[in-house]
């Protein structure tokens, strides 16, 4: 066995081994000096020992202040000829020291660093007079070219978080002073810092932290010196059909021109090579995409998306922003299936999340309109939706309903009730963005104008997306080949069934039922299953009206005849009853469940006499006769309701009524 080492030896070994480090620390410190030169080095080393001490959490704000105030005179004040403050910034081991100050200073403080920053000279030494020029024109250092280093554009981001933007410690005169001069210097170095792998991150603080007034200028320069020369000037920034308001596009140039051509060559350099650095991330480089295909003719569009086979698998990245989610739109529409199937992918998982996005659920809806591979998106999409695993019921919640234990039924419950996640189930069953009615009759069945707004149908249409046949560039040949009354047929057939289950539970009825978002698609479905499925014998349009009638008086809470969105509801359906020459579901179950009470139970509030009014116009004569007789009965009941407020609703039953007896 070995005896153990004594302390002599021990300390003898540990010795040896420090040496060497000691060594290579001490020639890294006489490096430092003899290249920054002993004064030089001597200050910054104090300056970074100030530093430790001032990025301490645990600081209190008057040492905070304290500290800051030390290191800024050590670095601004007693060695302002010895020091350059972007030469300090360009160093990986000082430019914190700038970002300190530029964190923790005063207003005054960041307005003289800001305008130190923003120009200057990366030496002080001496040159001849005959190449003062060149030298300065080379060895001028600006904010953009810091932009562009590893360490040093940590300096840029922080002057743009808190030397240009108002806060208690920068008002916001001085903030936007600051602004402008970023602006002044960022100018001409767009292009490059755009597609620079560090530089884009400032470029994208730079661009979101500007007003868009502020930023136009520099959007200009991203579009190119050919949009600069050429935009329409006698054009509103807005109104020539682009969204973004505030700032003109390429939209703004004269459409077949040259300089919109120019000007499109211009930003898809710049797109070509942020794709190959993979820099779909970034809002700007979206907004530049859109923009792109905004003003590109759909065999351009055709041809780009083609020949940047990355964005199908990028397309989760891009949905984060509008402009992104409209660029994906575009790619859905006038891509290849190819690029369908990738972005279909990309979505797997993230199909509820993408549809509840205020942004990204446009993409999904354009997605689905415009692929015909409808197993695909069953398997990649509706999958998370439909064949979501149950919930185990907790023994210890004694309320929890079995109804309630269904995953999937909560999912379609949320998402009929969600704003947006809502706009899927209302497009299967309007049968797609412009697909016609299936009834071939002169009817007013809804269309997505009624649940869609002016921009949502901009991105949705044209359905389904045209180009100029290659051989024939006169005739127009659709991107997506299946019939969209074929295509929505095999999507509806599985969001149906659970769809007419949701609606035979009272509880998740009643929601249905007072929500304006879930009113909407219970009254598609009752349209889907009465006037656009061809082969429909109104059996699932006759089960959800009996569960609404019998929603609307159940015991679980309040009536809903004076229920502002309910009572809304069944009016609008006994109307499109009565309007549509089909059966009448509604107008019979409501009578079967009143007769001999329309007036004392359903017409016993201001609203359900509306609702009453609407059945008495049914076109089923049977009902309408036996309505008619029951009202006669009442009249004297509606009579003295007709004394008090709110009581438009019974004025207008008591002039439907008939007066001969």
């Amino acid at each position: 066995m070995k005896r153990p080492a004594s302390k002599d030896e021990k300390s003898t070994k540990s010795s040896d081994s420090e040496a060497p480090k000691n060594k290579k620390r001490a020639l890294k410190l006489e490096r430092q000096s003899q290249k920054r030169g002993l004064d030089t080095f001597t200050i910054l080393n104090k300056a970074k020992q100030t530093w430790n001490q001032l990025r301490l959490k645990s600081n209190a704000p008057e040492t905070i202040t304290e500290l800051t105030n030390t290191l800024w005179d050590l670095i601004m004040v007693e060695n302002k000829e010895e020091l350059d403050v972007c030469a300090v910034a360009m160093q990986h081991d000082t430019s914190r020291i700038i970002q300190s100050l530029l964190q923790f200073g005063n207003e005054v403080q960041r307005l003289e660093l800001v305008e130190q920053l923003c120009g200057s000279k990366t030496s002080n030494t001496k040159t001849s007079s005959k190449s003062t020029k060149d030298t300065n024109e080379k060895d001028k250092v600006s904010l953009p070219t810091m932009a562009k280093i590893q360490y040093a554009h940590f300096v840029v981001l922080k002057v743009l978080k808190y030397a240009c933007v108002k806060s208690k410690s920068n008002s916001a005169k001085s903030a936007k002073l600051n602004r402008m001069r970023v602006i002044k210097s960022f100018r001409g170095h767009l292009t490059k810092l755009a597609v620079h792998s560090v530089g884009s991150r400032c470029l994208e603080l730079l661009l979101d932290t500007l007003s868009a007034s502020e930023a136009k200028g520099l959007w200009s320069e991203l579009y190119g010196s050919a949009f600069v020369l050429f935009a329409d000037t006698d054009i509103t920034p807005g109104t020539n059909g682009n969204a973004n308001r505030g700032r003109k596009t390429l939209l703004d140039v004269e459409e077949g021109s040259k300089a919109r051509q120019s000007a499109l060559n211009h930003v898809e350099t710049i797109l070509v090579k942020a794709f190959e650095k993979q820099m779909h991330s970034f809002a700007y480089i979206q907004t530049l995409l859109a923009d792109y295909l905004d003003a590109c003719t759909p065999t351009q569009r055709r041809a780009f998306l083609t020949a940047n086979p990355t964005l199908g698998d990028n397309a989760l990245q891009l949905i984060a922003t509008r402009s992104g989610s409209r660029a994906v739109a575009y790619l859905a529409a006038y891509g290849t299936a190819k690029d369908r199937k990738k972005m279909l992918k990309s979505f797997k998982g993230y199909s509820v999340s993408s549809l509840e996005h205020v942004h990204a659920y446009l993409a999904v809806l354009r997605l689905v309109d415009c692929t015909d591979d409808t197993v695909t998106v069953g398997k990649m999409l509706f999958q998370e939706i439909l064949m979501a695993p149950p919930v185990a019921k907790d023994d210890e919640d004694d309320d929890m309903e079995v109804d309630d234990v269904s995953q999937p039924q909560k999912l379609l419950l949320k998402m009929a009730l969600h704003e947006r996640a809502s706009k899927l189930l209302l497009l299967l069953l309007t049968n797609g963005a412009s697909a016609p009615s299936n009834d071939g009759n002169n009817t007013k069945s809804t269309t997505t104008k009624s649940f869609l707004d002016p921009y949502e149908r901009s991105v949705l249409t044209p359905s389904p997306p045209t180009i100029p046949d290659p051989t024939d560039p006169t005739l127009l040949v659709p991107t997506c080949k299946k019939l969209p009354a074929l295509k929505y047929q095999e999507l509806n057939h599985g969001f149906l069934p659970p769809l007419l289950e949701l609606t035979q539970r009272p509880s998740h009825l009643r929601q249905l039922l007072t929500q304006r978002v879930g009113s909407r698609v219970l009254m598609e479905l009752l349209m889907y299953h009465t006037t656009r499925v061809a082969d429909s014998d109104g059996e699932a349009a006759t089960q959800i009206c009996q569960a609404v009638v019998t929603t609307m008086d159940s015991e679980e809470g309040e009536s809903l005849w004076e229920h502002p969105v309910a009572h809304v509801l069944v009016k609008n359906w006994l109307k499109t009853e009565s309007e549509h020459d089909c059966a009448s579901p509604m107008a019979t179950a409501l009578y079967q469940a009143y007769k001999g009470k329309l007036v004392s139970q359903m017409a016993q509030t201001n609203r359900g006499a509306f609702c009453l009014l609407a059945l008495a116009s049914t076109t089923d004569a049977k009902l309408t006769k036996s309505i008619a007789a029951e009202l006669k009965k009442g009249r004297k009941e509606l009579t003295k309701k007709c004394d008090g407020t709110h009581t438009k609703g019974y004025e207008a039953l008591l002039e439907a009524i008939p007066n001969n007896s």
